[in-house]
């Protein structure tokens, strides 16, 4: 995300960025970020990070927390790895009802995310959106009136 922008993120990119940059070192600022981020997304989501299940989740998840370090909010990372698992729980929860043939308890979750895992998740839109949604959303979550929920679900806690 060099010029702020979200980018394609099909394996082949990834692939041809690392041709490009294959000179990085440990002195790369960009490497040292990643390396960083990365440990504190271990640190925070520790063993339940088994359930980030997707590529797309993965870089959704690894976004967010990105900007939140650049932001300097890292306060907010303990935060939003609760709130990441509890979405994705809840994504679980309504893939299930639908299985069941149910209609989902949260179809704003459904509609504005999980359709972003599951279709075209790689490119920039919907990598995009899934951020836009993440911050709108967890917004919600640490809100002083809405604190702890998940938008879109009347009786989470």
């Amino acid at each position: 995300m060099k010029t702020g922008e979200f980018a394609r993120a099909r394996l082949q990119d990834i692939e041809e960025f690392f041709e490009q940059h294959h000179d990085l070192d440990k002195k790369d600022d960009n490497l040292t970020r990643i390396r960083e981020v990365l440990r504190i997304m271990d640190k925070e989501f520790g063993q339940d990070a088994i359930n980030i299940s997707s590529r797309a989740v993965a870089v959704s998840g690894y976004l967010f927390v990105e900007d939140l370090y650049q932001s300097s909010r890292t306060k907010l990372i303990p935060k939003f790895s609760k709130f990441y698992l509890k979405l994705l729980e809840e994504i679980k929860r309504n893939t299930a009802q639908l299985s069941n043939y149910e209609r989902p308890s949260n179809s704003y979750l459904m509609e504005d995310f999980q359709k972003y895992i599951l279709q075209a998740s790689v490119e920039a839109y919907s990598i995009k959106r899934r951020h836009d949604f993440l911050e709108k959303t967890f917004a919600h979550y640490v809100n002083s009136k809405t604190r702890g929920r998940i938008m879109g679900v009347r009786d989470s806690a």
